[in-house]
């Protein structure tokens, strides 16, 4: 972005209200924000939160602060893409209608992680267990940290947020499940492990009240697991179909998936306490 460009971008922020969140098109562009940003004496995420999109890992780690950003789910367009082409060539279908693609999660960073609390003491345990669900923290944990008894924090928490200390663990051990069921092939038992689960029933049925599906069909969904693009199977190990229906093409089972509705988008369980 040109100086003059971004000098006019700071203008222009350091006249919205506070606090306001940005949307960035992409990495870079969140980029010029953080820097227009800085100029405007604005900080991040405590007057702006900000949110990018394709969430290249070296461009949103060196921000500073760290850019939270949504994946661009390169591989289902593309898949999608060369479906319907493959359709239309086959003479199956004479036209494909938009197909909208259900977006990846947010890749949480420091960027848009904002405590909206007004006690001070929440927000030190809030920033207690960003840091540290993971390692298998419970409440009392928090509380420790939080230099008082769990039975008052708990009380801060439901005025403050509205949910328990355990359904904020529960959150943000959740929203790294989800990564890591994305972005890595890490076995179910050793994502559970990692995001500081005890067990990986306990694991699973809190996954499921809070984003509304198993870990394993998230992934077959969403994931690793999902697709193997070379062979042109969506759904695992794949053994391409040999058969020809008229003209050359893929077989009939990889084009009978260009009819298949899309999913609805998981929905979040209100009350995640019950896991």
């Amino acid at each position: 972005m040109k100086p003059e460009f971004k000098r006019e971008l700071a203008q222009f922020l350091s006249k919205q209200p506070r606090p306001f969140s940005i949307m960035a098109a992409n990495d870079i562009i969140g980029m010029n924000v953080v820097g227009a940003c800085r100029m405007a004496g604005l900080s991040i995420p405590n007057d702006v939160a900000l949110v990018s999109v394709d969430n290249e890992e070296l461009l949103c780690e060196l921000s500073t602060p760290p850019m939270s950003s949504i994946p661009f789910d390169r591989h289902e367009i593309g898949f999608r893409a060369a479906e319907r082409l493959d359709a239309l060539m086959q003479g199956l279908i004479d036209y494909t209608p938009p197909l909208l693609i259900e977006p990846m999660p947010v890749v949480e960073r420091a960027s848009s992680i904002l405590v909206s609390s007004g006690d001070a003491t929440v927000n030190e345990a809030l920033a207690y267990i960003r840091r540290n669900a993971a390692s298998g923290i419970i409440a009392v944990d928090v509380a420790r940290q939080a230099s008082c008894s769990r039975r008052t924090l708990e009380a801060r928490f439901r005025k403050e947020l509205g949910c328990s200390i355990l359904t904020e663990i529960h959150r943000v051990r959740v929203s790294l499940a989800r990564h890591l069921l994305m972005e890595t092939s890490l076995p179910i038992n050793r994502v559970s492990t990692e995001c500081g689960f005890n067990s990986v029933t306990r694991f699973g049925a809190i996954f499921t009240a809070m984003v509304g599906e198993s870990p394993r069909r998230y992934r077959e969904r969403r994931g690793t697991m999902r697709r193997d693009v070379g062979t042109g199977d969506r759904h695992g190990p794949a053994s391409r179909s040999t058969g020809r229906q008229g003209k050359s093409g893929p077989g009939e089972k990889n084009r009978q998936y260009l009819y298949k509705k899309m999913e609805p988008p998981y929905s979040a369980d209100t009350n995640p306490d019950r896991g």
